[in-house]
């Protein structure tokens, strides 16, 4: 997860920082496992979890990855399929 910013501030820092602390103490296996945060100005990332269909928002968006060509690929999903996803969230 990248976060680009133009003002780069201790703020932003510490915000990524507690998302990071929260993320590290949660073990489920709904959950992305976090290994690390890197601050390389102008931005700020944190090193997630592979997940082998994409990130929920670019799948529930109606993209999927497609490891062949290491790029989006459109997905389509029923209602059904989506709220099944967010019930997987909630859980």
């Amino acid at each position: 997860k990248l976060i680009y910013t133009v003002d780069l501030t201790t703020d932003v820092i510490r915000r990524v920082a507690a998302e990071a602390s929260i993320l590290s103490s949660i073990r489920h296996p709904n959950i992305v496992h976090i290994y690390g945060v890197s601050v390389l100005p102008p931005s700020v990332c944190l090193i997630l979890e592979i997940c082998s269909f994409g990130s929920l928002s670019d799948i529930i968006r109606g993209y999927g990855f497609d490891w062949s060509t290491s790029s989006r690929a459109p997905l389509s999903l029923a209602y059904a399929d989506v709220l099944h996803l967010a019930l997987g969230c909630a859980r």
